[in-house]
């Protein structure tokens, strides 16, 4: 098997040995070492070459079995973290929806004794009554910022006619201004012809 080779698909099994380096070689080294320390491997039940590892029979099953082993070990983690995560996002919703009917059985109960007292009942015929007393102030300041808009509407409206009347007279004074103009420059035309 290729170091290069080797060294990914192993890479499980001695992870910091695995990418100790950018040497595939050194690295294949590294996890058979490792591999030997851990006493799954024997010196004897392999052989370093140039470009391969090469393994005695039945090595390459071996080291398979022992890379499910530590996968399944992996993902055993994996889905345990996941499974205590999700249990948490369970927890804290149910918590919440406990809480959210612990309120609602409160103001329940409290509703339940303030139906059946005297004053209560007194306060539920008069409320409607006080929400018309709301409105007729409502309307007043209504009424009242209509009154205020009208008379900011005339204001407006003598502006404009204050400023059609300047602008009526500018135009005057400028067509007299414009005639004043003619009749100097046909004067001068004149004199020049003569």
């Amino acid at each position: 098997m290729l170091h290069a080779d080797y060294r990914h698909r192993y890479s499980v099994l001695a992870a910091e040995e695995a990418y100790s380096s950018t040497d595939a070689k050194k690295c294949a080294e590294a996890i058979l070492a490792k591999l030997v320390k851990n006493g799954t491997l024997t010196e004897e039940n392999f052989r370093m070459g140039a470009t391969k590892v090469f393994f005695k029979a039945g090595i390459l099953a071996h080291l398979e079995d022992v890379r499910d082993e530590v996968l399944k070990a992996i993902m055993t983690k994996l889905q345990a973290y996941i499974r205590w995560y999700l249990g948490l996002i369970d927890r804290k919703r149910r918590f919440e929806q406990l809480s959210g009917m612990l309120i609602l059985h409160r103001n329940i109960r409290q509703w339940c004794s303030l139906r059946q007292w005297e004053w209560f009942k007194l306060f539920a015929k008069v409320r409607p009554m006080l929400r018309e007393g709301k409105i007729a102030e409502e309307m007043e300041k209504l009424i009242n910022r209509l009154k205020e808009l009208e008379e900011a509407l005339n204001k407006e409206r003598k502006l404009k006619e204050e400023l059609q009347k300047n602008s009526s007279k500018m135009e005057a004074e400028k067509k007299d201004l414009v005639g004043q103009l003619e009749d100097i420059s046909n004067r001068l035309n004149e004199s020049e012809e003569r």
